[in-house]
């Protein structure tokens, strides 16, 4: 269903970098984790090419709303070739409503094909 994850926390530093994102990304574990989440550490760019700003990217989206966004988008490995891929993005709230984090999914298109309706339609 996905090829890789993270998990930030509600300052936006990651606390769990997958496997998946390691191969996915050519990132490893060690070098994501505390550092803090950006459109730009992960190149996140339209699919036109254009690049996303933080507060235009799928997870402001998700917090501002509450609810998991799903985008197909480009994103940047480590070498830097631009992977196109699908992301969801889901808030993480605790039972009086505090965000305490962010889940981002991603799906690469290049394994799956991007005429591929949303998979994660299935995990909202």
């Amino acid at each position: 269903l996905y090829d890789g994850f993270h998990l930030i926390d509600a300052n936006r530093r990651f606390m769990i970098w997958s496997r998946g994102a390691e191969i996915l990304f050519g990132r490893s574990m060690k070098e994501m984790l505390g550092q803090t989440w950006s459109c730009q550490l992960l190149g996140y760019r339209e699919m036109q090419g254009r690049d996303i700003a933080d507060e235009k990217s799928p997870l402001q989206a998700a917090v501002t709303s509450g609810r998991s966004t799903v985008v197909q988008m480009e994103a940047q490995r480590s070498d830097t070739r631009h992977l196109r891929v699908e992301l969801q993005a889901i808030p993480l709230f605790d039972d009086v409503g505090t965000l305490q984090g962010v889940a981002e999914f991603y799906r690469d298109l290049a394994r799956t094909g991007s005429k591929t309706p949303h998979e994660f339609n299935e995990l909202q």
